[in-house]
């Protein structure tokens, strides 16, 4: 039966589910995520309590239900087995890595978890550097700049779901209790709608940001702008009939075909390539620093999209039907829309919180229509820093602070892991964050010698992965691509430098002419248009931002423009951190006019392989990948990450849950459905390698679900107490 639910919003998602198709509650029993919110308390900077623990070691201060729970409250998965791992190793210590071993300690108090990260310091890709700096008239302050993620943005209105998982860490840490955590993290969330830009073909192209109904006279003024732009700007040629096609298309495509995006969308838009030239190829350089003829539509995050647009058109019919029906596939409903298997598992589970939990849905309810991003006033570096600091109070979790030399299956059926030679010891603040160092230590191991685990989890780049493991074991791994970007940020102490144009940032076609691009820069990120300067060091309200005013802004080189390139036809911006900086002053003099002299302060970093590129055909490679690690590894190796699934910081959230609740046991089983002869059991985990969705039908099982309950969860259905 449906839990009880505390408020009108909560029944009406409770009896929208019920009417959902889908495997039986017997068949599939949930688990409530707890999402505790207390109101009325802002972030404060006091002294961190010492009472901080982990959870599951010490207790916590509000126990979460799921579908069963330990005496200290820790999260228990259904069908426990009882042959789970006792001691899992995690590879890397980037946020996959972190997030991990974090659910691995939720899931699991009782096992202990060793995490490998040889690069002196963690987070990966997300890099805060805070740069002392001096104005004229002796005023000093901090300027923070970001080498990678700076914020996140909820997606959930393109059906994806990974925002669940982010939510669920992010409550783990304690950010949306108000309390303080360790070290102190004041996040922010964003309600401003940031204007974006397209640079094509020498200036800048505002998109089109309507407000909706409930400002109906900024509404009209939003939309008779952009259909004079539609009219007059060469970045929209033939979108309107391209558009026009993709809404009415019915071109039947076979199920099995994967298309490049670029081509995708060609096909589904009568044939039209500007669109896709002039604008999704700045997307998918914002995305993924890629070729958007190259990556491949199945695994991006349009795949989705394009698998719910067959869907409509009666092109794949995978869902869960009724029993009466004999489970059989059949067409969607009126008032129905797919959700994928994996998916709908974290839906209901955050749909299903009792009376005694706030749960994700009051998050959402109170938010989804206002929440446009999630920041850190200390920068993005206080996610995996406030991470770090809880696994310290393990006793149960231990940093190996060397690098991987190999991987391997052990004589005695267990994993076993080399490291080189490397200091035992880092700074705790450097290891942390790029602050200076003082006289804390972080203890590491600096054993050499080879450790077996009965479990190892792989969140490396995967063709480093392929590297580690004996030779030709995982050839689909070693295929692997990933891009390169330069990342290079100026700061100037006059103000707006960039206006007009305010707001997010913008990105840059691969149409843009050499002559008004000739660096390959990707795009120009805002950064002082997204966080206002601190107003005063004692106001709780403006403490985001950097300590002095000014301008900021982040040039992204390379990407796929340099792919290829043999190394001695490099540019010079990818071989010299001087060079990057000049190539970035004279990309944003050309398309913004600021001169270089105006900037005072510089920073870059050259991010070798950072964004991994799933290239058509990248779900049939995993599921080779899938074959060979348990050909290989016996089922012992796992993988999760950007290498593998969705990239960025909501999908290795994602990514780290499900193979952290695999590994714990808390993937299940349902009856029937996705096609399946009925009773047949239907397996939509990510199986002992975290590949398991790439083979046969497992990751495209769908269920038709009442679009009442999508509504609800995401903030869209009117709730008590909310203004209209």
């Amino acid at each position: 039966m449906v839990p009880q639910t505390s408020s009108p919003a909560a029944r009406r998602a409770a009896a929208a589910l019920s009417k959902a198709h889908c495997c039986p509650p017997r068949c599939q029993p949930w688990r409530a995520f707890s999402f505790t919110t207390r109101h009325g308390h802002r972030p404060r900077r006091t002294t961190p309590s010492p009472a901080l623990a982990i959870e599951q070691q010490n207790g916590p201060d509000r126990p979460r239900r799921y579908a069963t729970t330990t005496a200290a409250g820790a999260a228990t998965p259904i069908n426990v087995n009882k042959n789970r791992p006792k001691h899992v190793a995690v590879i890397g210590g980037g946020l996959t890595g972190l997030s991990t071993a974090w659910f691995l300690t939720k899931f699991m108090p009782e096992a202990k978890v060793t995490i490998y990260e040889g690069s002196g310091r963690v987070g990966g890709w997300i890099d805060t550097e805070e740069r002392p700096v001096e104005v004229p008239g002796g005023k000093q302050g901090v300027i923070r700049f970001e080498r990678g993620a700076r914020m996140v943005q909820p997606k959930m209105t393109l059906q994806n779901w990974d925002d669940i998982a982010f939510y669920e860490l992010w409550e783990d840490m304690s950010f949306t209790s108000g309390e303080t955590t360790e070290p102190p993290s004041h996040p922010w969330l964003g309600a401003e709608a940031y204007d974006r830009y397209f640079y094509y073909p020498d200036h800048l192209v505002r998109l089109p940001n309507i407000p909706g109904l409930s400002k109906p006279v900024d509404t009209l003024k939003a939309v008779g702008k952009f259909a004079l732009d539609l009219l007059r700007e060469p970045l929209y040629k033939n979108l309107v009939p391209f558009g026009a096609s993709v809404v009415l298309n019915t071109n039947e495509t076979p199920d099995t075909t994967d298309l490049s995006i670029g081509d995708e969308f060609v096909r589904i838009g009568g044939g039209r390539r500007e669109p896709v030239d002039n604008m999704l190829s700045a997307m998918c350089h914002g995305i993924y620093g890629g070729d958007v003829w190259k990556l491949s539509s199945e695994s991006s995050i349009f795949g989705s999209a394009f698998w719910n647009h067959r869907l409509k058109n009666g092109q794949h019919a995978f869902r869960y039907a009724d029993e009466r029906d004999g489970r059989r596939p059949a067409p969607l409903r009126k008032g129905e829309v797919p959700i994928l298997a994996q998916d709908w598992d974290m839906v209901r589970g955050a749909i299903s919180g009792d009376k005694d939990k706030v749960g994700v849905l009051d998050f959402l309810r109170r938010s989804g229509k206002t929440l446009k991003s999630i920041n850190f006033a200390e920068g993005f570096q206080a996610l995996p820093s406030a991470i770090v600091a809880k696994l310290t109070k393990n006793p149960n979790v231990k940093f190996v602070g060397q690098e991987v030399a190999n991987v391997r299956l052990a004589a005695t059926g267990r994993m076993e892991v080399c490291t080189f030679p490397f200091p035992p010891f880092f700074p705790l603040p450097l290891f942390l964050t790029n602050k200076p160092a003082d006289n804390n230590h972080l203890p590491l191991s600096s054993s050499t010698r080879p450790q077996q685990y009965d479990k190892v989890i792989s969140t490396i780049y995967s063709r480093t992965l392929a590297s580690l493991s004996p030779p030709n074991t995982l050839p689909s791994l070693a295929s692997s691509t990933a891009v390169t970007i330069r990342v290079v940020n100026l700061w100037s102490p006059h103000p707006r430098l960039n206006h007009p144009a305010r707001g997010f940032g913008y990105l840059i076609p691969q149409t843009t002419p050499a002559a008004r691009n000739p660096h390959a820069a990707l795009g120009v990120i805002f950064d002082s248009d997204r966080t206002p300067p601190r107003r005063s060091s004692s106001d709780a309200d403006a403490v985001i931002g950097d300590d002095l005013p000014g301008t900021k802004l982040t040039v992204m080189l390379g990407g796929h423009h340099w792919d290829d390139l043999p190394p001695r036809f490099l540019p010079e911006a990818a071989t010299d951190d001087d060079a990057a900086v000049r190539a970035a002053k004279e990309t944003v003099r050309i398309q913004l006019g600021i001169p270089p002299e105006a900037w005072r302060l510089s920073g870059t970093k050259l991010c070798v392989d950072c964004i991994p590129q799933h290239l058509v055909g990248h779900a049939g490679r995993m599921a080779g990948a899938d074959a060979e690690l348990r050909q290989a590894f016996g089922g012992k190796l796992a993988v999760a990450g950007g290498s593998y699934t969705a990239p960025g910081v909501m999908g290795s959230v994602r990514a780290a849950r499900d193979v952290a609740w695999q590994v714990s046991g808390g993937f299940r089983k349902g009856k029937g459905g996705g096609g399946e002869e009925k009773g047949e059991e239907v397996d939509f985990s990510v199986g002992e390698t975290g590949l398991g969705r790439f083979v046969g039908k497992r990751g495209r099982l769908w269920h038709a679900v009442d679009a009442t309950v999508l509504k609800i969860l995401r903030g869209l259905e009117n709730s008590p107490g909310r203004e209209r």
